[in-house]
């Protein structure tokens, strides 16, 4: 089983889409199995909501290799993500934000 580093609470999580620990000699039962799906899922929601809520782009860019993880992302969808949130950090893009951003509060929309 996979698991992952889970950067809200220090501890390891199994990575969503792996199978539930087995005994060896016996068959993981449905509980387990619907147990294990619903930690990967509240794991994921966490995650994601971390990502959405961090204020930084050092935490954004830090949650990138988590997410690909927790998505299984291939080499290519990690790189293209990671390419994504530097993008948005970039001071073209912040300074777009930020004129967007003063626009909105005067009632100006920005083309």
């Amino acid at each position: 089983q996979q698991t992952a580093l889970n950067p809200l609470v220090g501890g390891r999580t199994p990575m969503l889409g792996t199978p539930p620990p087995s005994t060896p000699g016996t068959s993981s039962s449905a509980p387990a199995a619907v147990e294990s799906a619903q930690v990967s899922l509240e794991y994921l929601k966490n995650v994601m909501m971390r990502f959405l809520d961090a204020k930084t782009y050092q935490e954004k860019k830090a949650l990138v290799p988590v997410l690909a993880s927790v998505l299984c992302l291939t080499p290519e969808e990690s790189v293209r993500a990671m390419a994504s949130v530097e993008q948005s950090g970039s001071v073209e893009n912040v300074g777009l934000s930020l004129f967007e951003n003063l626009g909105t509060q005067v009632g100006f929309k920005l083309v």
